[in-house]
């Protein structure tokens, strides 16, 4: 099995010292975090997780956009069979 990354951009909104996070890919994956580095924590869970629930419904997977002005790009490992 080889494992291949995949990289969604998630864009990082301030709010005082907290950040909300969201996916302009994947709408569902959206989180906040105490600090950025929670933050980036969260979006690597809610990436993961709202992915999930893609294959759980048999949906297909949007594919990555190219990352803009901003945004950070959150790996997401896929297993290749």
């Amino acid at each position: 099995m080889v494992c291949s990354p995949v990289f969604y951009p998630a864009k990082f909104e301030r709010e005082g010292q907290a950040y909300n996070v969201s996916f302009r890919d994947i709408p569902e994956a959206i989180t906040c975090g105490d600090n950025f580095e929670d933050a980036l924590q969260m979006a690597k869970d809610a990436l993961f997780t709202s992915v999930d629930f893609y294959r759980e419904e048999d949906r297909t997977l949007p594919p990555p956009s190219e990352c803009q002005e901003g945004e950070i790009l959150i790996a997401l490992v896929q297993a290749l069979i």
